[in-house]
């Protein structure tokens, strides 16, 4: 949801596809006059938890696309190997063919 930061406009309501939303709580407890050093406490703990546990959405992207290129590799390798089990079938079939006759 598109929101104004700057003069907290009601939300725009608009949706916004592939962008992740931002939420930013400090700005809004800066811009609504919380006490500074409730605010720098809470700073301090959401970097903290930042640093342990974010997983970035480049972090994201970078999985999805290992994820897509071992799908893909797992995909040729299953292609190979039936495109190889038909040409066996074949030659085995024509093998038959020639003993029947």
């Amino acid at each position: 949801m598109d929101f104004d930061y700057k003069d907290f406009s009601p939300p725009r309501y608009r949706l916004l596809k592939g962008v992740t939303g931002k939420s930013d709580p400090l700005v809004i407890a800066r811009r609504l006059s919380f006490p500074e050093d409730v605010v720098n406490l809470a700073t301090s703990i959401i970097e903290e938890k930042k640093s342990e546990s974010e997983i970035t959405m480049e972090d994201i992207s970078r999985m999805q696309a290992d994820l897509e290129g071992g799908r893909v590799k797992d995909y040729d390798n299953r292609l190979e190997e039936l495109e190889e089990r038909e040409r066996r079938y074949k030659q085995k079939k024509r093998g038959t063919k020639g003993k029947a006759s």
